[in-house]
């Protein structure tokens, strides 16, 4: 499951006096697009006052029950004092409910509001949220379409269900007409899960049901073939087989369902049961192959299972 993310839009703004004595106050548009993957409830922009101190909290779009989904993008009208137009700001992202301060989390990036309109997109590169200014959203405003783009999950449950996905944004595949086939869209989604991690994702085929994907493993991928002389990436470094064989197979298939119109998928190597180099190994996990008229549940599934 997604992992739902504090998100709507909130903006430090100053306190204006009556007397003026602050300065003139100024009517500007935000626009926030949510190209994360998650479903967003808060974002905090922290904007100084000329003064150097900061202005206090105030909330700029109210997503109570209306989070900010993937791939949506949100404007809303807010006051600033003059004198604070082009100072750099910075933003913030809430991981609870509640929103308060303590449960919020920097954005990497920079935040500066001038007259008119503002437009930013929020991102995630998989090892934290990171904001841009995107005045490439005028064609969206317009009513033209963005570049698509897409979600990568790495998975590190392994059986657990109280651990958080990694995740990285990327663009559609380049030199490709809008919009992509679905098997590419697969294909490229494992070569950029490659890519990313540094083990092999290798497909042989995809195939599509009404609302399924059978994946055809290559042999050749690290999940079949193993880390036997793989040189591993930093920051996905395995000790055990079981924990990379559910990595693979937990990633890919939330990285295809998140992507892609299925909500089932079934993995099969060269047409029939995914075998594994450590059979006694997932036995113990919940089985020692994967039949291929199975779907695959998730690793916390077949944990569950074995524990009885």
């Amino acid at each position: 499951m997604r992992r739902i993310i504090v998100a709507v839009i909130i903006l430090l703004a100053m306190t204006v006096s009556l007397t003026g004595c602050m300065g003139d106050v100024a009517e500007v548009t935000v626009a926030i697009k949510n190209t994360t993957g998650y479903e967003l409830k808060w974002v905090v922009f922290n904007i100084p006052q000329s003064s150097g101190t900061y202005s206090p909290m105030h909330e700029i779009i109210t997503a109570e029950g209306a989070p900010l989904e993937p791939n949506e993008m949100r404007e809303v009208v807010i006051s600033l004092v003059d004198t604070d137009f082009g100072n750099s700001g910075a933003a913030l992202v809430g991981l609870k409910d509640d929103g308060s301060s303590s449960s919020l989390e920097s954005v990497t990036g920079e935040v500066i509001l001038k007259r008119g309109t503002n437009r930013f997109r929020i991102t995630h590169d998989g090892e934290a949220f990171v904001i841009t200014a995107a005045d490439d959203l005028d064609s969206e405003i317009n009513g033209e379409t963005e570049e698509a783009r897409f979600t990568l999950f790495a998975d590190f449950s392994a059986g657990s269900t109280d651990t958080e996905p990694r995740l990285k944004e990327i663009p559609h595949p380049p030199g490709e007409d809008m919009p992509p086939s679905n098997a590419l869209v697969a294909f490229f989604l494992a070569d950029s899960l490659s890519e990313w991690t540094g083990l092999d994702f290798t497909l042989n085929d995809v195939t599509f049901g009404e609302d399924s994907i059978t994946v055809d493993w290559s042999a050749d991928s690290t999940l079949i073939a193993g880390l036997d002389g793989w040189e591993q990436k930093e920051g996905f470094r395995f000790f055990d087989a079981v924990s990379l064989n559910w990595f693979m197979m937990d990633s890919l298939a939330r990285t295809l369902k998140h992507n892609l119109p299925v909500t089932t998928v079934y993995y099969c190597l060269d047409g029939g049961p995914v075998t594994f180099q450590n059979p006694e190994d997932m036995a113990a996990q919940g089985f020692p192959e994967l039949p291929v008229d199975e779907p695959y549940e998730g690793s916390a599934f077949y944990a569950a299972q074995a524990k009885g």
